[in-house]
């Protein structure tokens, strides 16, 4: 009978056989990168029993008795790697629980599973492991490979697998020949191992029932399994599951594996060449050897090569093949396993490039059933070739990406694009189900039918909405990203369909990344309607993002295309979201004519929604001119237009700007009302940035009532929600009120601190507005520390802001009166 170690990666072979006398002959095996030598076990004498008595199970002591008498103790561990690295965790873990098995009474044998993914270290871990416990158990060691995974070999079957055990443990062939069922030999092997502690490692094993008669019956005896597979179907084991390695434990295993002293010159390229090998141990070893081949080459050579093949989309997995270990070996050998309905839907998870999926998306890029495809996932599972990030969401490896997407490169064009087109219509038709229960911000520029899917998922709330959307916006990014070229209406659709979703909670790269990709898709297709409209909200982004000076591009040259295609609908939309980027640069002026532009417009016929919006903006311009009685007109007229339209909570924005006017009067009270009316909106539709927006107004104004403690609240709850938008507009303008609160509470070195942030803020996104707001917050910390020539500077510098945004406006006359006092109380004056 013949008998082959490999590695765990399965991409090294040596023979192992017997000689004509019986001797065991132990393979030469492969373990990780280090090949276990060969040794024999003694033959053993005649038994007692003559020819013609069948030795029964009480014959165990002289089955395994030499011609000494003594038991055979077997010892048959591969050799510890010296360089064994990380796995401190998993190794204590595994300790700690064979420690409490032991002493705490146990009544059956310990089993421990070590499962994970091909090249994740199983063995090395498991026979570390066996190492470090073997003291424990007396009677001996035993190692088998049950080829449950090896190049050429079937997996090693249990009547065989008890044939090879018990030969170790000493039991000769011709007893063995006489019990020539599963069952015999596993009640013969019970019986010789019944009162023995011996540790036991079955290496590369492929499910329980390949295991379960290899199992000691009593207690006493520990067996460690290694496998690519869970054993769910195994009762009592204690499983172990590896992941690839934290990024310390991986940059050092490549140090000592390629025997190089660590350099702080290189630590960066360690890292980068970890990341490249996706901390997956077999490729960190493959890359290591390289490096221990040429030890002239300096590790920033190795990765800045590796990244840029890499770069060149070329195949991943050729850049771990190295002498007779292989990346791609090992995963061919778990995917030549597979059931064809698994190997089809691992083929079509390279195409899918998002970086995440679940069951409804994976029926619709396969065409089937959510059920088939959820078995199908469970399934790709239990092998350790997707893992679960959440419940019922799976992701692929880096490496096992690399290597589906290269099965999938070899589909047929035609059947490729088919499964990317009905994943895509999945992904669209659940987008726009969700953004039409979001708040409508807007009315949409491109009204879109999607193709519903065979299996469509319902979503008929606001939480469910966000929640989806949240979920699957990397995927939504990465597919718009990657299809764009094949899929362009499919990338116009989706950028357009998420617009809703971006203003409602932020995520603006991802917005902004989605947008560069649309607008390259519709110039190539040159359709002037959809670069205009998508170039508008790019312009929303930039603005959002802070960089004024791009909004204000982009949405000129939307405003242009509008025009060039006679779309006076367009032309509003885009003077609405313009006037309030000249609000932000200061621009007063331009912010109001532009702004009535956009109400005029809209007066001429449009949508009621879009109408309010542009009032509602216009409101917000005559605020910040100190126009208070026109604002409290316009906004008012915004209020009854929102009533009007088909969305009644989107009033609320209109309302929270109505309770500044409430605060300029005069009237807290008033304010807090209608800015908490304006917050339970917001709550109501889901809107997080507009809860933001409400959460600063009603902090503004309960300041202003003169109520600290709920005040810091509100704003504080504005910041974070500000700041998980990455909306630094917005982060500005709630620093500067936090300043104003912390001021007025005498605790100048916070306020200050507030003021300081928000200016930075402030000039980094261009917003006139609130840089003025905390030069003068500044000016007032640095009056109250004595500084007066400080102070005096920075109101010189808010003044000046001030009035080249409107001489006439009420902010510029309090900021020079401020100025004028404090020139008064300099002593050279």
């Amino acid at each position: 009978m013949t008998r082959t170690g490999v590695d765990s990666g399965g991409t090294g072979l040596r023979q192992a056989g017997r000689d004509i006398t019986g001797n065991v002959v132990q393979a030469g095996a492969v373990h990780g990168d280090i090949h276990f030598h060969t040794t024999t076990v003694s033959p053993l004498s005649p038994i007692v029993a003559g020819p013609d008595r069948a030795p029964s199970d009480h014959d165990a002591h002289a089955l395994t008795s030499g011609s000494s008498g003594r038991s055979v103790v077997p010892r048959s561990l591969p050799r510890d790697l010296a360089e064994f690295t990380g796995r401190e965790s998993e190794l204590r873990r595994l300790l700690i629980a064979v420690g409490l098995a032991s002493g705490g009474g146990a009544t059956a044998v310990a089993i421990h599973a070590i499962d994970g993914m091909p090249g994740i270290g199983k063995t090395t871990l498991g026979v570390h492991a066996a190492h470090t416990l073997a003291p424990k158990y007396p009677d001996g060691t035993l190692f088998l490979n049950l080829w449950g995974h090896t190049p050429g070999q079937e997996p090693r079957d249990p009547f065989d697998a008890l044939h090879a055990l018990m030969v170790d443990i000493g039991v000769r062939t011709d007893v063995l020949a006489r019990h020539n069922t599963l069952d015999d030999r596993a009640r013969l092997w019970r019986s010789l191992v019944a009162t023995r502690r011996l540790l036991i490692v079955l290496d590369d094993a492929v499910d329980h029932h390949q295991v379960t008669p290899l199992l000691p019956g009593t207690r006493g005896s520990l067996v460690l399994i290694t496998s690519r597979n869970r054993l769910p179907g195994l009762d009592g084991v204690h499983p172990l599951t590896l992941d690839v390695l934290p990024h310390a434990d991986a940059d050092r295993m490549l140090w000592r594996l390629a025997h190089r002293t660590p350099e702080p010159a290189e630590a960066d390229h360690v890292t980068r060449l970890v990341d490249l090998c996706g901390r997956l141990p077999l490729a960190i070893a493959i890359t290591a050897s390289q490096l221990r081949a040429h030890p002239t080459w300096p590790i920033r050579r190795l990765a800045d090569t590796l990244s840029a093949r890499l770069a060149q989309d070329t195949d991943r997995l050729e850049e771990f093949d190295y002498g007779d270990r292989s990346v791609r070996a090992s995963f061919d050998t778990s995917f030549r396993d597979l059931p064809a309905d698994l190997r089809s839907m691992f083929t079509l998870l390279g195409v899918h490039h998002g970086p995440e999926i679940d069951a409804p998306a994976a029926a619709a890029l396969a065409g089937i059933t959510p059920a088939r495809a959820q078995r199908a996932l469970d399934a790709l599972h239990v092998r350790h070739l997707v893992q679960e990030t959440s419940p019922g969401r799976y992701r692929l490896h880096d490496l096992l990406r690399a290597y589906a997407h290269t099965h999938a490169g070899r589909l047929d064009p035609a059947f490729r694009w088919q499964a990317t087109s009905r994943a895509l219509d999945y992904y669209l038709h659940t987008a726009h189900a969700a953004t039409r229960v979001l708040p409508a911000r807007r009315t949409r520029s491109t009204p879109i039918t999607p193709t519903p899917p065979a299996h469509p998922t319902p979503i008929a709330t606001t939480d469910h909405a966000v929640d989806w959307l949240t979920t699957e916006l990397p995927t939504l990014a990465t597919a718009v990203e990657h299809t764009h070229t094949t899929h362009p209406t499919h990338t116009l659709h989706l950028s357009n369909t998420l617009y809703p979703y971006f203003r409602a909670v932020g995520h603006w790269r991802h917005s902004s990344a989605m947008l560069r990709t649309a607008h390259t898709t519709a110039r190539r297709t040159g359709d002037l309607h959809a670069q205009a409209a998508v170039l508008n909200d790019l312009g929303y982004v930039r603005r959002r993002q802070g960089d004024l000076n791009a909004a204000l591009a982009a949405q000129t040259q939307a405003f242009e295309l509008h025009t060039r295609s006679g779309n006076p609908r367009g032309q509003a939309a885009t003077l609405t979201d313009l006037g309030y980027v000249h609000l932000l640069r200061g621009e007063l002026g331009a912010a109001r004519d532009t702004s009535k532009r956009a109400v005029d417009l809209y007066a001429l016929g449009g949508d009621l929604l879009d109408h309010a919006n542009a009032l509602n903006n216009l409101g917000r311009v005559h605020l910040v001119r100190g126009e208070v009685d026109e604002a409290a007109d316009t906004l008012a007229r915004a209020v009854d237009v929102y009533r009007r339209s088909e969305d009644p909570l989107a009033q609320a924005n209109a309302l929270n700007n109505l309770g500044y006017v409430h605060v300029l009067r005069g009237s807290p009270d008033q304010a807090v009302d209608t800015q908490t009316r304006a917050l339970d909106l917001h709550i109501r539709r889901g809107d997080l940035l507009g809860q933001a927006n409400a959460h600063l107004g009603v902090g503004i104004a309960r300041h202003r009532r003169h109520e600290p403690g709920p005040a810091r609240s509100h704003l504080a709850h504005a910041l974070r929600l500000f700041t998980r938008g990455e909306d630094n507009d917005g982060q500005a303008e709630t620093h500067n009120a936090l300043g104003d609160l912390a001021l007025d509470q005498h605790d100048g070195q916070t306020a200050h601190a507030h003021y300081t942030t928000a200016l930075g803020l402030a000039r980094a996104c261009g917003t006139r507005l609130h840089e003025a707001n905390a030069l003068i917050g500044e000016a007032r910390c640095l009056h109250g520390d004595g500084d007066l020539v400080q102070a005096a500077s920075r109101l010189r510098e808010a003044l000046t802001i001030q009035r080249a945004m409107n001489s006439h406006s009420p902010q510029a006359a309090s900021t020079a009166r401020l100025l004028a006092a404090l020139d008064d109380e300099q002593p050279n004056h």
